[in-house]
């Protein structure tokens, strides 16, 4: 599924947008790969916002980020860096600079980098 979404994403996000809260539950699974792949596919749900709805989704997800389930952890920052990394992409013609300083961009790396996720698994030093 997630080749297909990637190939075409616009169609398949306009066709299946009322999974999105199916998809977003799955970023809670107790299984891992699953956690992942829900991840991708909700990022291109994600980058396929408006500006302002992406803003809402990533603090919403941001918040989640501080939640004490690791499974709800690791969905949340596997979530939070596919979305943005997929709109880096979208804005890659953007000045380099308000990228640099977008403020999702901004606090999604603090959260990654604050989780307690990351602090386990010594992701990040």
């Amino acid at each position: 599924m997630l080749e297909i979404i990637g190939t075409i994403p616009n169609h398949v996000i306009e066709r299946y947008s009322k999974e999105q809260s199916w998809i977003h539950s799955l970023l809670s699974s107790s299984k891992e790969h699953i956690r992942d792949l829900a991840a991708k596919i909700y990022a291109f749900y994600m980058a396929s916002f408006p500006t302002n709805e992406f803003e809402n989704q990533i603090s919403k997800m941001l918040k989640t980020t501080k939640d004490k389930v690791i499974e709800n952890q690791q969905g949340a920052i596997l979530a939070l860096s596919y979305s943005i990394e997929r709109k880096l992409v979208q804005r890659r013609t953007e000045d380099k600079n308000s990228l640099i300083n977008w403020n999702s961009y901004i606090d999604t790396i603090k959260a990654i980098c604050e989780s307690e996720y990351s602090k386990i698994f010594n992701i990040i030093y």
